[in-house]
Order: structure tokens, then C-alpha cells, then sequence
């Protein structure tokens, strides 16, 4: 080989070293270009990466061929020091640039997995941000915060992601500055900061914005579920404040057991009170002009305010009205206690008045009236119209016509009372009359009896006179005759006897006088003895009276005993006790008067016999007559005004006993009915206590058995959710480590030909709800490509339709269970082999019973209107639905027949049935069930025709 050879390969050699050397510090910086997008960064990076390849490939190439021609060249002499030092150049150019290409080849490797994983990392956070921003913000409180821990733990992936993309990113600018030269280092450095740093801050930024968004949903959520809790209590009170409106008691106890009930929920008013207030301050933080519900916090404030106010004015109202019908009702007791004061009054009058005897003592009964109207009539009077007033104010005209009836009854009792006070003048004034006539009578007979006892006594003097002076001178003829006797014989015997015959005749005639005297004295002792009998006879009529007067009281207060049995039996054996008075009286009372009446003329005619026997005795028999015709004529009226007041007084007296009867029996029924209705109120009352603390109890219990559940499922949900995404991190993390040891393998060229089966990435175990969809997924490498088999608790998963087994591509392989049941809960593995070994992961499948969603009652079928035929059996029945599960109540026409023996009740799990098992006619009626929870309440009715 010439020397002029051996210089060109020479030249040629030192040409490709230069061109070499200089070709290192074109290939740096690697990112120079202004571009950020990662996407057109990788494509770039791959252009780059075609582009630089071959020319390395071919300067390799070169440097190699001039290595070779220079190895070749046979020279001597300071020509072979200089192909020694020649080919020492290009072995070490040769090693220095396979370790240039080997390390550019592998930085770019890792720039463009850098930026592919930040590309998946760019899909992972447009993903997050994108199904955050497509859902739906619901309004329930819990979802909210579920959702903000979904987002909170949708943080800590993404961040974990950053954080082994910043690793990453540490990785290759360490790479960096020990590759590149220092400016070039630099360009790169910087350039790869401003793309990572900017994409982590807008993704803080966005996150942080979303979850202000949707912390202030959840505030407005939260506030919507309070506000809807208050606005049902609210209405809740406000129906009851309607509902006590409408029910303000029938007696003065069951106003006053209103009254003290209103005082207790006036308690409950006033914790609700501070309750509102407590939310309203709370509320009006959110009024603010940053919060994004301001002005719906604000309008519903408003309306809480007004409603609020609205309550408050009820509440008062309905204070008022129960005040009021207390007052009502005690003005209503005084009235009627007023009245039943005057009824025993008009009583008290009707029995004294029949033993009124002077005016004097009809004075007495009619002071006592004046007294009793003059000081409770005004008063009686002005509580009727208070009561009026009141009743309009609480009844309206509803109450009004109920209440006329103790007006009416009022009215007539004054009414009755005038009648009495006429009554009683008009007796003070007649019996006044009376004593007058009376006393002018007794006056006239007194005279007239002093007039005869005059005639009597000067008759008497004269017939002394007449029997002295007859005496006297039947002495002086019988001396006379004596005489004349001894100067006569027989002559004078004759005349001696006509004589004495004559004086005999004129003593008769004397003692005739003197019988007739006395006949007269005996006369007037017999009319003094028939005046006497005939006033012991009225006063036999009169006791007769009195006892018939206390038979008939005895009557009446043994009535008063049994009024409540038997009150239209009193009644008639009272009409019939008084008129067996009044007839008994008017028969007493004709008795007497006829036995007076035939022994006035009997002893008439006996005194006219006589004095027509003895002519005499004609003065004093006519003084005689007349003194018994004035005395009979004043009997006859005396009785006939007796009787005629006797009967005026039992008609009135029975009218106003009848009357007090009436009023009584309405009065003790009113009573037994109010008792009755009291009773019965109260055994209502407090088996609604006693159900409503039942239903209380049970329901909080429900309620907070449903809350441990809820609380239990979130908790469960949360460490779920946070097992989950740890899981998915890890994944995630053990994924980034896969594919960076691969790049690494591949780029030492230091993968074996053949190696087991290895996991990257794992199964997690889980915890899910019975019927939903679940998926194992995990990630094997091997060479070759191993078999996966899938295990249930050691058992190899054949056959089975609900278990999909799939293997995806880079190594996945996934094993889905669609609708999960409680048996499908155990141990999982997924084992993979292949020639150069074996390899197995396993996890915990749980699955819990789902958690109900609470709900108000609805019925899913309803009752349905039948006709049945009497004496057929019926059924109704209907299905509910709700959670917790509705308790149901039956009505028939509104009357709750839940404990009656004419129905069989069932209720099977939302399943309701009524069974009529014979109907009747007092069946056919309007049904109705009616279902509730502590949620909400609904109703289904149907009406049963029976033919």
C-alpha cells in the first residue's frame, strides 16, 4: 500500500472522528422547542428518535469501517505510531459514542414515557374534573358529603400520581444533568419544570374551586333539609293550632285541662323559638354576596320569618280562645246555677204559699222574691249577653242556637217569677180583702148577738117579773080562797077550783115562759157548739190539706230520688198525686160544707118547729135563723174562696213543679252527659298518651336503629371508598414502577429470554353491596405468557354464568361478578403459570345486605269499592310500601275500628286486609286505611254497597 493511500484512510479516519465528536453536541438540548402540549411533545420525541437513530446508527457504522481500514493498513516507522494512536482514537471514540447513543436512547426513552404518563395523568385529572363537573349535585345532606369525600379521595389519587410523575420528572432531569452539557441541561431543565408545574397548579386550583362549590352545595342542602324539618313542624303545629281551635271543650274541667295542656306545648313553642332563631343566625352566614346561594337563603328566610310570625299570631289567637271558653263556661255555670237557685226558690214558694194564712205572710214570700230578682236578675242578665258575646267570638252561630235554650229557660223562669209576684199581690191583697170582710162580719154578728143577748136578758127580766108577780098573786088568791073557803062551803069549792084551774093554767103559761127562756139560752149553746164543730171541720179540711200537702212533698222528694230512673214516671205519679190532692181537697171540702149545710137546716127546721110550737120563742128563733144564715152564707164563701185559691195555687204549683222536673231531668241528663263525655274524653285522652308515647318510643327507636345503619353504611362506604382508592394507588404506583423497570430492561437489553410470572399489579379486596356489579382486576408479566386461572376459595370458578372471566391486553386480567349475592362472598385468587414458574394473589370479597333507603308510605294497590250481598263475607285489602315500614290504621265513616269484634284485622308486611266475615247492612259504609311513618302519611279509601 503507497503512502498516498495510507494519508488518504488516514485523513479519512481523522475526518470521521471530527465529524463524530462534533455530532455529540448536536443532539442536545433535547426539548428545543417552545412547544408544551405533551402529546406533540412524545410525537416530536419519536420523530426525533427516527431521525437521530439512523444517523447514529450509520456514524457507528462509519467509525467502525474507518477502525477496520486503519487496522488494515500496513505501515512503518513513525507512520504505524501514528496509526496506533489513530485506531486508539476511534476505539475510544467507538466505546465513547456506543455509550452516548445507548444513554441519548435511553433519556429519550424516558422523556417520552415521562410525557406519556403525563398524558395518562392529563386523562386521569379530565376525567376526574369532567365526571365531577357531569353529575348532578343532589340535594340530600349525606350524598353531598359523600360526594366530597369521593372528591377529597379523588385528590389523593391524582395527587399521588403528581407525585410519582414528579419522581419521575427528578429522574430524568437527574438524568439530564448528568447526560447533557450544562447549557443544554439547563434548557431542558427548565423547560420540563414550567410544563409539570403549571399543570399541578390550574389542577389545584380547579380542584380547590370545586370543592368551595360543593362545600357551599352541601351548606345549601343542609339548610334546605333543616328549613324543610322547621316548615313541617311549622304546618304540623299550625293543623294542630287549627285542630284545638276547633275543639275548645263542652264543660268548664275540659276548658281548664285545654288550658293547662296549652301551657305545656306553649313550652314546646318556645324551644322551637330558639331552635328558628339558632338557624336563622346560622343561615344568615351564608347570606353573603360570595356564597352562591345567597339570595335562595335569603328568600326562604323570608318566608320562614312570615310563616313564623304567622304561628306566633295563631298561637295567640288560639290562646285567647281557650281563655275565652274558659271564661265562657264559667259565666255559663253561674247562669245556670243562678237559675237553679230561682227554680228552688219558686219551689220553696209554691209549698209556703199554701199555707199563707194572713197577709202578713204573703208579704214575706213576696219580700223574699223582690229580694232574689233585685239582686241577681241585672247580673243574670249581663252574663247572658257576656256569654253571647263570648259564644259568638268562639262558635260563630254554630253555638248560638245550643246556647238559647238556657236563655229561653232563663226568660221563662223570670217569666215565672213575675207570675209568682202577681200571684203573691194579688193573695196579700185578696186575703187582705178577706180579713176586712171578715172582720166586719164578726163585728156585725157580734152586735147582732149583743143585740139579742139584750132582748134575751130584758125577755128573761120580764118573765122574772111575770113569775113573781104570778107567784105573788097565786098566793094572795090562795090565801084568798083559803079564806073564802072557811066562810064558804061548798059553793065556794067551785069556784076555789075554777079558780085555781085559772091560776094553774097562768103558772103553765109562767113556766111556758120561763122553758121558752130557756130553750133560747139552749139554742144559742147549741149554734155556738154547731159554729164550733163546723170551725173544727175546716180545720179537720185544712190538716187534711197539710197532709195531703206533705204526702205530696214526700212524693216529689221520693221522685227526686228517682228521677234518674224512671223521670216521665215521677212525672205522671206527680200529675196524679195532685190531682188526687186537688180532688181529695174539693171532696173534703164538699163533705163539710154538706154536713154543714144539712145541720144548719136541720137545726133550722128544728128551731122553726119550735118556735111555731111556741110563739114565744119566735125572736129568738128568728135571731137564731138569721145568725146561722149570715154564719152559713160566710162559711159558703169562705169555702168556695178557699177552694178556688187551693185550686189556683196546686195548678200553678203543679206547673212549676212540672216545670222544675223538666229543667232537673234536662239538667241531670246535661250532667250525666257531660260526665259521661268527660270520661270518656279523658279514657281517650290518655290512650292517645299512652299510644302517642307508644308510637314515640317505637319510632325514635326505628329512627335511631336507621341511623346506626346509615352511619354504619357510610362508614363502611368511606373506608370502602379509601380502601379502594389506596388500592387503585398503589395500582397506579406499582403500574408507573412496571413501566419504568421495562423501560429500563429494555433499555439495557438485560431481559432474560425466559422468567416467571410476577404481579405488578395486585387484587384488592372489597367490601360491596348485595346486588351490585363487582370486578377483581390485576396486572401479570412473564415469558412466556403465563395461564391464569381464578380461584374461589380454593375451588377453580367453572360454569358459573354470573362470573365473566377475561384477559385484556399488557398483562390485565379481570374476573366480573354482575348482580352479587351474599354466597358470592370469599376468598379470590387468580394463580398464573408458565415454563419458568408459578405465581398467585388473592383477596376478600365482602358483601353486606343493602341498606334501605328511607321512604314515606305509598300505596302500590289500593282499596277497591265492592257491592256484597248481606250475609256474604267480604274482604278488603291493599298494599304499602315505605320505610321504616308504615304502621296502618282502619276507619269506617271516620270512626277508627282497629279494636272492634266485628272486623279481622291483618297486616303482613305491607300486605293490609280487613275481613268482614258476614256482612250487613249497617256494614255498607265508607272505608279507609290509612298508612304512616315517621316520613309522611297516605290514605286509600273504598265504598262498600251492601245489596
Amino acid at each position: 500500500m503507497t503512502t498516498r493511500t495510507v494519508l488518504t484512510w488516514v485523513g479519512q479516519a481523522y475526518m470521521t472522528l471530527d465529524w463524530v465528536s462534533r455530532l455529540d453536541s448536536q443532539l442536545y438540548p433535547i426539548l428545543d422547542t417552545e412547544e408544551t402540549n405533551p402529546r406533540i411533545l412524545v410525537r416530536l420525541l419519536e420523530d426525533r428518535q427516527s431521525r437521530v437513530v439512523p444517523e447514529t446508527q450509520r456514524a457507528q457504522a462509519e467509525v467502525e469501517l474507518r477502525l477496520n481500514a486503519v487496522e488494515t493498513l500496513q505501515v512503518q516507522g513513525e507512520s504505524a505510531n501514528q496509526r496506533e494512536r489513530l485506531i486508539k482514537q476511534l476505539v475510544e471514540l467507538k466505546q465513547r459514542f456506543a455509550i452516548l447513543i445507548a444513554d441519548y436512547h435511553l433519556l429519550l426513552q424516558m422523556l417520552i414515557a415521562l410525557f406519556k404518563n403525563t398524558i395518562e395523568l392529563e386523562k386521569t385529572t379530565d376525567n376526574v374534573a369532567n365526571q365531577l363537573m357531569s353529575t348532578i349535585l343532589p340535594t340530600d345532606p349525606v350524598s353531598v358529603e359523600r360526594m366530597i369525600k369521593e372528591h377529597e379521595a379523588s385528590k389523593n389519587i391524582v395527587m399521588e400520581l403528581f407525585r410519582f410523575n414528579s419522581a419521575q420528572i427528578e429522574q430524568v432531569v437527574d438524568k439530564i444533568k448528568r447526560q447533557e452539557p450544562k447549557q443544554a441541561a439547563l434548557l431542558d431543565e427548565r423547560k420540563i419544570y414550567d410544563i409539570f408545574s403549571r399543570k399541578e397548579e390550574t389542577w389545584e386550583q380547579n380542584w380547590l374551586q370545586r370543592k368551595e362549590s360543593m362545600e357551599q352545595h352541601l351548606q345549601r342542602c343542609q339548610f334546605d333539609a333543616d328549613l324543610q324539618q322547621l316548615n313541617t313542624q311549622l304546618a304540623e303545629l299550625g293543623a294542630q293550632m287549627s285542630r284545638v281551635r276547633g275543639q275548645l271543650g263542652e264543660s268548664l274541667s275540659t276548658a281548664r285541662a285545654n288550658q293547662e295542656a296549652f301551657v305545656t306545648f306553649e313550652k314546646t313553642i318556645e324551644l322551637l323559638e330558639r331552635r328558628v332563631t339558632t338557624f336563622i343566625s346560622t343561615a344568615e352566614r351564608l347570606t353573603s354576596a360570595e356564597h352562591m346561594s345567597a339570595n335562595h337563603v335569603q328568600q326562604e328566610l323570608e318566608r320562614l320569618h312570615t310563616r313564623w310570625a304567622g304561628l306566633r299570631s295563631q298561637v295567640a289567637e288560639v290562646k285567647r280562645l281557650i281563655d275565652l271558653s274558659v271564661q265562657y263556661f264559667i259565666l255559663l255555670e253561674q247562669a245556670e246555677e243562678w237559675f237553679k237557685e230561682g227554680s228552688r226558690l219558686l219551689v220553696t214558694i209554691a209549698r209556703r204559699s199554701t199555707s199563707v194564712k194572713t197577709p202578713e205572710e204573703a208579704s214575706i214570700l213576696l219580700d223574699e222574691v223582690d229580694r232574689f230578682l233585685k239582686s241577681g236578675e241585672a247580673k243574670q242578665d249581663e252574663r247572658i249577653e257576656q256569654i253571647k258575646f263570648i259564644a259568638s267570638q268562639l262558635y260563630g252561630d254554630s253555638k248560638i242556637k245550643q246556647i238559647t235554650t238556657v236563655f229561653i229557660d232563663s226568660k221563662e223562669m223570670i217569666e215565672s217569677f213575675s207570675i209568682v209576684n202577681t200571684e203573691l199581690i194579688t193573695l196579700t191583697q185578696k186575703l187582705q180583702n178577706d180579713e176586712k170582710e171578715r172582720q166586719q162580719k164578726e163585728s156585725e154578728i157580734l152586735a147582732a148577738a149583743k143585740a139579742e143577748a139584750e132582748a134575751a136578758k130584758q125577755k128573761a127580766v120580764e118573765a122574772e117579773q111575770a113569775k113573781r108577780e104570778a107567784e105573788e098573786e097565786a098566793a094572795r088568791a090562795a090565801a084568798k080562797a083559803a079564806e073564802e073557803a072557811r066562810r064558804a062551803a061548798e059553793a065556794e069549792v067551785a069556784r076555789q077550783a075554777a079558780l085555781a084551774a085559772e091560776e094553774a093554767r097562768r103558772a103553765s103559761e109562767s113556766d111556758a115562759a120561763r122553758r121558752a127562756i130557756e130553750e133560747a139560752e139552749n139554742a144559742k149553746r147549741r149554734a155556738e157548739m154547731e159554729t164550733a164543730r163546723l170551725t173544727a171541720e175546716m180545720e179537720l179540711v185544712a190538716r187534711r190539706a197539710a197532709e195531703a200537702d206533705a204526702a205530696r212533698a214526700a212524693a216529689a222528694e221520693e221522685d227526686e230520688r228517682r228521677r234518674k230512673r224512671d223521670s216521665e214516671s215521677a212525672r205522671i205519679a206527680l200529675l196524679e198525686a195532685q190531682r188526687a190532692f186537688e180532688e181529695e181537697a174539693r171532696r173534703s171540702a164538699a163533705l163539710a160544707a154538706e154536713e154543714a149545710r144539712r145541720a144548719a137546716e136541720a137545726n133550722m127546721e128544728r128551731l122553726v118547729a119550735e118556735a111555731a110550737a111556741e110563739a114565744r120563742k119566735a125572736a129568738a128563733a128568728e135571731a137564731a135563723r138569721s145568725a146561722a144564715q149570715a154564719m152559713e152564707e160566710a162559711r159558703r164563701v169562705s169555702e168556695a174562696e178557699a177552694a178556688k185559691m187551693v185550686a189556683e195555687q196546686q195548678r200553678y204549683f203543679a206547673q212549676a213543679e212540672a216545670q222544675r222536673l223538666a229543667l232537673q231531668a234536662a239538667e241531670d241528663a246535661r250532667k250525666a252527659a257531660e260526665a259521661e263525655t268527660m270520661k270518656l274524653a279523658a279514657q281517650a285522652a290518655e290512650e292517645a298518651r299512652r299510644a302517642a308515647e307508644a308510637e314515640n318510643a317505637r319510632r325514635a327507636a326505628e329512627a335511631a336503629r336507621i341511623e346506626a345503619e346509615i352511619e354504619a353504611a357510610k362508614k363502611a362506604a368511606e373506608k370502602d371508598a379509601a380502601l379502594r382508592a389506596a388500592a387503585e394507588a398503589a395500582a397506579q404506583e406499582e403500574l408507573m414502577k412496571a413501566k419504568l423497570q421495562a423501560h429500563r430492561e429494555e433499555s439495557t437489553q438485560t431481559l432474560p429470554s425466559a422468567f416467571p410470572p410476577k404481579f405488578i399489579e395486585s387484587l384488592n379486596s372489597a367490601v360491596i353491596t348485595e346486588g351490585s356489579d363487582f370486578a377483581f382486576q390485576c396486572r401479570v408479566t412473564g415469558e412466556p405468557d403465563p395461564n391464569i386461572e381464578w380461584l374461589r376459595n380454593g375451588s377453580s370458578i367453572e360454569n358459573n354464568p354470573r362470573y365473566l372471566i377475561s384477559r385484556m391486553a399488557e398483562g390485565i386480567c379481570k374476573l366480573e361478578i354482575t348482580k352479587t349475592l351474599q354466597d358470592d362472598a370469599g376468598r379470590f385468587s387468580c394463580r398464573a403459570i408458565n415454563e419458568a414458574g408459578r405465581a398467585e394473589v388473592e383477596a376478600t370479597l365482602s358483601v353486606k345486605e343493602p341498606v334501605p333507603t328511607v321512604s314515606p308510605p305509598t300505596f302500590t294497590k289500593t282499596l277497591e269499592s265492592a257491592r256484597v250481598k248481606e250475609g256474604s263475607s267480604h274482604q278488603l285489602e291493599c298494599i304499602v310500601h315505605g320505610y321504616p315500614l308504615p304502621t296502618v290504621q282502619w276507619y269506617k265513616n271516620g270512626v277508627c275500628v282497629d279494636s272492634s269484634p266485628d272486623y279481622t284485622i291483618g297486616f303482613n308486611n305491607g300486605h293490609a286486609v280487613l275481613v268482614l266475615d258476614e256482612v250487613s247492612l249497617e256494614d255498607e259504609a265508607t272505608f279507609l286505611c290509612q298508612a304512616y311513618n315517621r316520613l309522611g302519611n297516605c290514605r286509600s279509601e273504598a265504598n262498600l254497597i251492601v245489596e
